[in-house]
């Protein structure tokens, strides 16, 4: 049992820094399209979609739930 803690321990831990650099990657990105106007969570997602930006899974489009994750991690 200890050792299946220690294992999920070091997986949270992973998914962390990954969903960090996803957010570091993508930051850049969301202020560009902010500042060309769109300020919508809806906005912002379309615009991602547009550009053809893939989602952090790499499944499906963007949503404005997804933007608003990546904006307050």
């Amino acid at each position: 049992a200890e050792r299946f803690a220690e294992i999920g321990a070091a997986a949270r831990q992973v998914r962390s820094q990954k969903a960090s650099q996803v957010r570091a990657d993508l930051l850049p990105t969301i202020t560009a399209i902010q500042a060309t106007g769109a300020n919508s969570l809806r906005a912002i997602a379309a615009e991602l979609n547009a550009r053809e930006i893939p989602t952090p899974r790499r499944l499906g489009e963007w949503s404005a739930v997804q933007v608003q994750r990546v904006m307050e991690r």
